[in-house]
């Protein structure tokens, strides 16, 4: 069973696709964290119903792109995670968080349609954009 950090920015769909996979044995895996840049996103909820520990991180709060990925980072490193998934995330994360995370295996899964990046990040969001995505069937 591997470890999952899912972020997301939005109601979670992706999320509830995940916890569903995950519940009916498809998926051989845990979610550890459910992480957003808005208090509001309904994937936070939807992971309280789950019982999956969730954060809100305002990225508004920080003075710079690089201060709350470093911030995102020591919380996603907490988790000690194999696998950090983007499911609609909309932030665009520094090379340095890429980096940070590189040798982390990817999925090597079945999912088809998902993209996944070579550090260890699969992003369910065509609007993921990192020059080290490649789709993945």
């Amino acid at each position: 069973m591997f470890s999952i950090v899912v972020l997301l920015s939005g109601a979670g769909t992706n999320l509830q696709a995940i916890i569903e996979q995950i519940e009916s044995g498809n998926i051989n895996a845990k979610i550890s964290a459910v992480i957003s840049n808005r208090a509001d996103a309904y994937g936070l909820k939807r992971a309280e119903n789950a019982g999956i520990t969730n954060l809100f991180l305002d990225h508004a709060s920080f003075l710079d792109r690089e201060s709350f990925d470093q911030s995102l980072a020591q919380i996603i490193d907490s988790y000690s995670p194999d696998l950090i998934v983007l499911a609609g995330f909309m932030r665009i994360l520094s090379d340095e968080f890429v980096d940070q995370f590189e040798g982390k295996p990817g999925t090597g899964g079945n999912i088809t349609g998902e993209i996944i990046c070579t550090a260890g990040f699969m992003c369910l969001s065509q609007r993921c954009k990192h020059d080290r995505l490649y789709q993945f069937r």
